[in-house]
């Protein structure tokens, strides 16, 4: 995982934000916005090198604590509704975005929802083949 100072290093050696962006794997608005961050405070590399990561952080970004927590799914719940017939990766998403609503809580967006789900199923080593690639047919196409 690329951090907001090797993000910088990079910037300050030259690297366009695109390649940035490709080789840390986040979007170009977030190396955008660390970037800019940087500049508002005028931050140097000599005084880059001389920060933590967490300092750093504080310094780019000193109201992070006022950024939204999303709610965490509890993807072993998924894991087991699914093997119920009729039960589908995107109702289970539309019950996690109604309980979160109902909590006004905010949410992950559908698209991380499934990603995350997909990690959580193959850390879990399920041995079934057959199931797996259920799931991926399912992952595909809901």
């Amino acid at each position: 995982m690329y951090d907001n100072k090797r993000i910088l290093k990079l910037h300050f050696d030259g690297v366009s934000i695109r390649q940035i962006a490709e080789r840390s794997k986040k979007s170009r608005n977030t190396i955008s916005r660390i970037i800019t961050a940087a500049k508002s405070v005028n931050l140097t590399p000599e005084q880059l090198d001389s920060l933590s990561d967490d300092e750093l952080t504080l310094l780019l970004f000193p109201n992070k604590e006022l950024m939204p927590v999303y709610a965490q799914p509890d993807y072993a719940y998924c894991h087991k509704e699914l093997t119920k017939p009729g039960v589908t990766l995107s109702t289970l998403y539309q019950e996690y975005v109604f309980q979160c609503q109902s909590a006004h809580v905010p949410f992950y967006k559908r698209s991380y929802f499934f990603e995350k789900y997909a990690d959580y199923f193959f850390k879990s080593k399920v041995s079934v083949k057959l199931y797996s690639i259920a799931f991926l047919i399912v992952y595909k196409f809901s």
